[in-house]
């Protein structure tokens, strides 16, 4: 038989009553919703541009992590700014750039540079 005396023997102070009370009214406060996200492509067109060459969304993936690289980048914000790509490419580009050591998968959906911020590269030193 389980008791709620051999659980919670003592009584924590944190601030509620010691015995029920009687609700006398609650105020309810509705919030807007938040603006709507932009919509995704629901098709992607190649970006070919000739054998031998590399498209240009590499780089730009590159320029949006390295603007901000303490932040961790979700794959969803990547192809919202890139605008002409499908979440799914995304994904399977941010894989195969992590698999090469372009960018670094922090965790899952998100992303950061690979090269080390400053901080980080100091913790590696003091480590050595």
């Amino acid at each position: 038989m389980k008791s709620p005396i051999s659980r919670y023997a003592e009584r924590k102070m944190d601030g509620r009553p010691g015995r029920s009370l009687t609700v006398a009214s609650a105020t309810i406060t509705l919030l807007q919703p938040p603006p709507p996200r932009p919509a995704l492509p629901a098709t992607m067109v190649p970006d070919y541009v000739g054998p031998g060459q590399t498209g240009n969304r590499m780089p730009r993936v590159l320029e949006i992590l390295q603007a901000e690289p303490d932040r961790q980048w979700r794959a969803r914000e990547i192809a919202e700014l890139l605008g002409d790509v499908t979440l799914i490419a995304t994904y399977r580009q941010l894989a195969r750039w992590t698999e090469r050591g372009l960018i670094r998968r922090v965790r899952t959906g998100r992303y950061t540079t690979a090269t080390p911020t400053g901080t980080a590269a100091l913790r590696d030193r003091r480590k050595r």
